[in-house]
């Protein structure tokens, strides 16, 4: 996934030219349906890495943790990013058509390291951005055995702070489409997004990567401690 990874940061390095490219970590959508229910997930593809936890510590209060990193280099360009979010709201479950909706409201916190290289793989251009972000995150989605689907319309709003080119805010709208397959307590999942920017912000040292996919598994714990009750 590493090689892949690297494909990417050339092909947009060639299509954004010196902009550092920012791709959002996957979408958590946990689809809670009891209280107690604990999962953990790791995903990979466009944005690296994604390590997630959710839990439910009641009937109606959710919570979601993630963690995203990349960390790469080649002959042109040293690319590193670590990000943190948590989150925290509503979620219900109907039983009567397996229909899952909740309600998040999170924070992100992050920076990117953006090193250009010459052919002496000396540093001729770097940007160091850190970054914070609010979000909500509403979601509705469906649940059987063998799978769920789920959407959000996730809305953020990012505080950008660079080093060398000041600091700047954006909303960015991010429609995510998760589909998951499986049975029992392991599930794959494909996770899909796009990054809208609503800010009229023309910026020529930053840039959001306009669409993200990652896929990966999630471990559903609940069903290990309580079988019975999770449909």
């Amino acid at each position: 996934m590493k090689l892949k990874t690297l494909l990417i940061l050339a092909y947009v390095s060639i299509i954004f030219g010196a902009c550092t490219v920012y791709t959002p970590n996957s979408v958590q959508t946990p689809s809670f349906r009891n209280k107690g229910e604990v999962q953990a997930g790791v995903m990979s593809g466009f944005s690296g890495t994604d390590i997630s936890l959710a839990y439910a510590p009641t009937k109606y209060l959710g919570v979601f943790t993630g963690y995203n990193f990349i960390d790469n280099q080649d002959s042109s360009k040293i690319f590193k990013k670590n990000q943190f979010e948590i989150a925290a709201g509503y979620y219900s479950f109907n039983k009567r058509n397996n229909m899952t909706v909740e309600y998040f409201l999170g924070l992100t916190s992050g920076n990117l390291i953006d090193n250009k290289l010459d052919a002496n793989l000396v540093v001729v251009d770097s940007n160091y951005v850190r970054y914070s972000a609010i979000f909500m995150q509403p979601d509705i989605g469906l649940t059987s055995k063998m799978g769920e689907i789920s959407f959000t319309p996730r809305l953020n709003y990012y505080f950008l702070n660079s080093q060398q080119h000041g600091s700047v805010g954006m909303f960015v709208f991010q429609p995510t489409l998760n589909l998951g397959f499986g049975f029992k307590n392991l599930y794959f999942y494909v996770n899909q997004s796009l990054m809208l920017n609503f800010t009229d912000t023309n910026l020529n040292w930053f840039t959001l990567f306009p669409y993200n996919l990652n896929v990966g598994v999630r471990i559903k714990l609940f069903r290990i401690f309580d079988e019975t009750s999770m449909y």
